[in-house]
């Protein structure tokens, strides 16, 4: 699953999702960032040529297990993920804002028990 750091993103997340005359809502988790840092993880600041790379095999399935053994990653969320999906395509991979992706069992059982409660948007 993913989650981000930036609260108004994840309001525009949840107003998205719920939709007209639905009621928006996030999940918020409170997890230690020490504990965070002692799975492996991978953090990517910027869409630069490494996030590029990593997210056009992500997507199209071309890395394998040596490529993502990660428990987590984050950094910019892809904005055209129809291109990441096709290895060969000129099109450059978009991203923007924050996400962290959440991959592994461990990584969930982290976030299961940092205090996730379902807090209202207005």
């Amino acid at each position: 699953f993913y989650v981000t750091r930036n609260e108004a993103q994840a309001a525009r997340w949840a107003r998205e999702a719920a939709g007209e005359g639905g009621t928006p809502a996030v999940v918020r988790f409170d997890v230690p960032e020490s504990e965070l840092r002692s799975l492996r993880g991978k953090s990517f600041g910027d869409t630069g040529p490494e996030w590029q790379d990593f997210v056009g095999k992500s997507r199209s399935g071309g890395g394998g297990s040596e490529h993502h053994p990660y428990d987590f990653v984050e950094g910019p969320y892809v904005t055209n993920p129809t291109v990441a999906e096709r290895p060969m395509s000129a099109t450059p991979i978009r991203g923007r804002g924050d996400q962290l992706a959440v991959c592994t069992d461990a990584a969930c059982a982290l976030f299961n028990r940092s205090n996730p409660r379902t807090v209202p948007i207005k």
